[in-house]
């Protein structure tokens, strides 16, 4: 009975000592905050290295065995940089480890992306961590605006942005963020001039209850909810609008708002192909914008206002602009042809120019002016003037001469040329018999050949061609 009770002791012994020689095999004595679960994330824009942050991520290192350990860091992605091996202190030392973005980040397509670093401390165990990133597109080049013109900000429980995996175009679409119940995500960019507004837009949601909404300043135009396929929106922005009167600016909102819904399809909505159309004119003169200083009692002990301007729209007075108007784009360079009498009319390129201004309009001018005969290459000179200054830009009209030369006179027949002992005659020049105009070239610099050249031997009855060329190129010919 005793000897049965020691062999069993022996046995559970024996068990523990074997659980405990696996279990130190197993033990890593090198930890790794944050740990596996917690992986860091960052976001930024595509091709835009520069914009991602946070752009670095620190892991602590803290050793719990007696020697030091040194910790390698690898990562199978080539947008993060990793430091050379880290060492660590025996007996609860701590170091850090700093991993880097770089610019390499600016070649991952739209989309979240996940990369793995492995912390190696030399005993055959590696430590796996996690950084997610996710990669936006601007929601102007989404929307296939141009980003000088329009500035869009977003905002709500979650942001919209870019994305490529839905759109109309194939290309890229702006997609509401991810929100839940009763939550919104917006987004909204501002116009200032009456005209129309055309865009593309989708939505996968709840019927009725977690609509995609557009509004302009603030009031709702248009809603679409459900399971609706991509369809295309015209909206007027009218000069008559009140906020416009008040503001000068159409403040374009979209929205996508949950109520208590249930998580229906995708559970967002998209917009795509933004594109305005400005009015050909204004039905409204706004009057001059007045300015206000408003000071906090901190800000005037420290010498300092908030200024801001409130623009007055009684239509009674005239406007009077504050700042100079700004031209944000000039006219494309014109190529005229030239005519039977070598010119060709300066167009008129006043009305290819854009520009802003307090008052929503300027007196815009060209030198020279529209209608002006040219005959070369000419630099115009296009100004935009208000009562608060002007300015200009420059296009270069060039000019092109198409027209051949006309022949009036070819050479005559030289007749008979008598061939000489050896049955051959050298052909005479006959360019000098040409006569010739052109619209642009005087005679005198025409350029006259003939083929076959002046001396060459024949034997046989020749056909000689005349050519005439200009000076740009054009070239007329006869035969003899």
């Amino acid at each position: 009975m005793c000897k049965s009770f020691i062999y069993q002791v022996w046995i559970v012994v024996a068990l523990v000592l074997t659980s405990w020689t696996v279990s130190q095999a197993q033990w890593n004595p090198v930890t790794v905050e944050p740990g596996e679960d917690d992986p860091y994330f960052t976001s930024g824009y595509q091709g835009e290295p520069d914009t991602y942050a946070p752009d670095s991520f620190t892991y602590y290192l803290n050793n719990q065995a007696t020697n030091t350990r040194h910790v390698t860091i690898t990562s199978d992605v080539d947008w993060l940089t990793v430091p050379a091996p880290v060492q660590v202190a025996g007996q609860g030392g701590e170091a850090e480890a700093i991993i880097l973005i770089n610019n390499n980040i600016g070649d991952l397509p739209p989309g979240l992306h996940v990369a793995t670093l492995f912390f190696d401390t030399g005993d055959g165990l590696l430590r796996e961590r996690y950084v997610e990133v996710f990669v936006k597109l601007r929601l102007c080049v989404a929307l296939d605006v141009d980003c000088d013109v329009w500035h869009f900000e977003t905002g709500g429980d979650a942001e919209w942005y870019g994305q490529a995996d839905e759109t109309y175009d194939g290309v890229d679409a702006a997609q509401s963020g991810a929100i839940g119940n009763n939550q919104e995500t917006w987004m909204e960019t501002t116009a200032y001039t009456p005209g129309d507004i055309r865009f593309w837009w989708k939505v996968s949601s709840e019927a009725v209850f977690a609509p995609l909404e557009f509004y302009v300043n603030g009031a709702l135009v248009d809603s679409i909810s459900g399971d609706v396929d991509w369809h295309e929106i015209t909206v007027t922005l009218d000069a008559d609008d009140p906020n416009y009167l008040d503001t000068g600016a159409f403040v374009l909102h979209w929205r996508y708002v949950k109520d208590r819904a249930y998580p229906v399809g995708a559970d967002c909505g998209w917009v795509d192909q933004l594109s305005f159309e400005p009015a050909d004119f204004l039905s409204v003169t706004p009057s001059a914008p007045q300015i206000f200083e408003v000071c906090t009692e901190t800000e005037t002990l420290e010498g300092f206002c908030i200024e801001y301007t409130v623009v007055n729209t009684d239509p009674s007075e005239p406007c009077v602009p504050v700042n100079p108007p700004v031209i944000t784009a000039c006219a494309n360079d014109p190529e005229l042809t030239l005519d039977e009498n070598c010119e060709a009319l300066m167009p008129d390129l006043t009305g290819d120019v854009v520009y802003t201004d307090d008052c929503g309009y300027a007196e815009v001018t060209q030198q020279p002016v529209a209608g002006t005969p040219i005959s070369v290459d000419t630099l115009v000179t296009i100004t935009v003037t208000d009562a608060a200054g002007s300015d200009d830009c420059q296009v270069l009209v060039t000019v092109q001469d198409v027209t051949d030369p006309v022949i009036t006179e070819c050479a005559v027949d030289p007749g008979p040329l008598a061939l000489d002992a050896n049955c051959e005659v050298a052909l005479p020049d006959l360019t000098d018999e040409i006569v010739a105009t052109d619209n642009c070239t005087n005679a005198i610099d025409l350029l006259i050949t003939q083929d076959p050249l002046p001396g060459t031997l024949i034997s046989v009855d020749t056909l000689v061609t005349f050519s005439v060329e200009d000076e740009a190129g054009n070239i007329a010919t006869c035969d003899v």
